[in-house]
Parts: structure tokens; sequence; C-alpha cells
């Protein structure tokens, strides 16, 4: 969550508005990208959703 807010912090408006669809696609249910990731499915969902919600959040 702090990592993701780190980037929210860090990223100029425009870039963040694409990051932030960039994030959408690749976090949805269908992405596939915590299976991707090496170690276990439930966790790595987990973190993907906790840097999401790190962006995602209000400054």
């Amino acid at each position: 969550m702090l990592l993701g807010s780190d980037v929210r912090r860090m990223l100029p408006p425009p870039a963040m508005g694409r990051f932030g669809d960039l994030l959408a696609a690749t976090t949805s249910d269908t992405s596939g990208l915590a299976d991707d990731m090496s170690g276990d499915r439930d966790a790595n969902a987990k973190l993907i959703e906790a840097f999401r919600q790190g962006v995602e959040q209000p400054i």
C-alpha cells in the first residue's frame, strides 16, 4: 500500500490517469497477474490489491 501511495505522489496528474487505467486493466480478475508472480497466488493477489488501494487513495 505504501508503494502505491509513493507512486501516486511521484506521477504528475496526466500520467496518473494513464497509470490508473493500466493498473485497472492489469489487476482485473481476468488478468492473471497474481498467477504470473512467483509464490502463493492468494498472497500475490493481496499484495496487488494493497498496491492498487495505495495508488487510488486520496493523499
